[in-house]
């Protein structure tokens, strides 16, 4: 595979949204909000496209667009979301988005996140000369994500936010607060309200080349999970000028694990120190590092190489 990321949001759109707009027997595209007596209210079409969708494997996006809607530089996307009820999902976006009105009378609390996405959502409506629609999505009739293998909705909801914060142009419009970059979230935290007029600092990704190929239409989810390893962690293991693998508690001499003071686990000085260490290149007092890491993951294994990931 070696399309950029720009590229596999683009055909995935085509392949989905767009391919709903063009379908006539498909309601799409089906606005979100109205007013009604000088009052925010749900569409009527928008009652009928969510009505009985209540138990299932449902993806939905909020977009900005203006019609006629033809190709995926058309849509700007606003919030990705999942959900088995999305009946009751997209009314609770509505009033939230409606308890955040006016935007006006927003206050900074002086809590990290108290720009919440609802009202991120309401600010995006306000600024925008778009109509703001809605597209839900049956993820048991999907085919594949956009990296070409089998999915399920939290997965989807994911990796559909990956791919769009990869392009600096969505960002001051896209809401989410799960699943994006740490930069990102801190520049929302400080500038609060004043985001829409923002310009975000992290580097954009959408055009970059993949950093290797994987042809994941011959890959299942297990070959590309033994290359990922095989790549970034087991390296590690077998390079002797890094300390791993690093025990995660303390134990004593029969392995088994010790205690603090107040009867938790205790984790081992190796993993504390790795810890600090690795923090202090992602953040400082005074927040995220503008030259460090993304981020840390976790990958803890046992010894019968059964591992997983935090």
């Amino acid at each position: 595979m070696t399309a950029s990321k720009a590229d596999l949001w683009t055909t995935w759109l085509d392949n989905t949204l767009l391919e709903d707009i063009r379908d006539t027997s498909r309601p799409d595209p089906v606005p979100f909000l109205t007013a009604v007596d000088g009052e925010l209210a749900t569409t009527n079409a928008l009652d009928r496209y969510r009505y009985g969708k209540n138990d299932g494997e449902y993806l939905y996006l909020l977009y900005l667009a203006d019609e006629p809607i033809n190709t995926a530089s058309d849509i700007t996307p606003v919030y990705v979301g999942e959900s088995r009820n999305i009946g009751s999902r997209i009314y609770q976006h509505y009033k939230k988005t409606d308890e955040a009105l006016p935007i006006d009378d927003w206050e900074d609390d002086g809590s990290w996140g108290s720009f919440s996405k609802y009202d991120h959502i309401a600010a995006v409506r306000e600024a925008a000369n778009l109509q703001l629609y809605v597209w839900i999505l049956d993820v048991e009739t999907l085919g594949a994500c956009p990296y070409g293998v089998e999915t399920y909705r939290q997965e989807l909801e994911a990796k559909l936010i990956g791919l769009i914060y990869a392009h600096p142009e969505y960002r001051r419009t896209m809401t989410n607060r799960e699943f994006v970059p740490n930069r990102v979230l801190h520049e929302i935290g400080l500038a609060g309200h004043n985001w829409l007029t923002t310009e975000s600092t992290k580097q954009g990704t959408a055009a970059m080349s993949p950093r290797y190929d994987l042809l994941t239409d011959y890959d299942s989810k297990a070959e590309l999970w033994t290359h990922w390893l095989e790549r970034y962690v087991y390296p590690d293991f077998v390079d002797e000028s890094t300390a791993d693998p690093i025990p995660l508690f303390a134990t004593d001499d029969q392995l088994q694990v010790e205690l603090t003071d107040s009867g938790r686990l205790k984790r081992s000085d190796a993993i504390d120190e790795r810890i600090r260490t690795e923090g202090r290149k992602c953040v400082h007092s005074d927040g995220v590092r503008d030259d460090g890491y993304e981020g840390l993951l976790c990958f803890v294994e046992s010894d019968d190489g059964v591992g997983i990931t935090v």
